[in-house]
């Protein structure tokens, strides 16, 4: 009996933190929507998306804190997404080449590009969090933009 309500106790908290991890999220992901002046929304990714590429063909199962705004005249997009299962952080701008520069340096996440939109991402360390870029990372590859 001591060992079921041990287990039962394991997995309460365990879902409580990953609903405070949650909370936490959200929260900050607002601060960051509030602080580039773009919009917050719990909304599918826009029409005006194109992408075509994996993971964007029919893969993207699931997409949440999708943070949408103009940058410089040009569309930029950030969600936390599910791919085949896995979590995913994605900054989307609709621009060719790579303007993605990280710490002085080109990203060190995945480029894609389709349809005039290219994106970047990264992978993540296991699937223990609902996202793979914290907001300070994206914070960075906005400072560094070159658009």
């Amino acid at each position: 009996m001591k060992s079921i309500l041990f287990v039962l106790a394991a997995l309460g908290a365990g879902l409580a933190s990953f609903y405070v991890l949650d909370f936490l999220r959200v929260k900050s992901m607002r601060a960051l929507t509030s602080r580039l002046g773009f919009q917050f929304t719990d909304s599918p990714l826009p029409a005006s998306f194109t992408m075509t590429c994996y993971p964007f063909d029919g893969n993207l199962a699931t997409v949440w804190n999708l943070i949408e705004g103009q940058l410089k005249g040009t569309s930029v997009l950030v969600f936390d997404c599910t791919v085949w299962g896995n979590y995913r952080t994605f900054i989307a701008v609709q621009k060719e080449g790579d303007p993605f520069v990280r710490e002085g340096k080109l990203s060190t996440g995945w480029i894609l590009q389709s349809n005039g939109w290219t994106a970047v991402y990264e992978y993540g360390f296991g699937n223990f969090l609902p996202w793979t870029m914290s907001v300070q990372r994206i914070e960075d590859y906005f400072k560094n933009l070159r658009i």
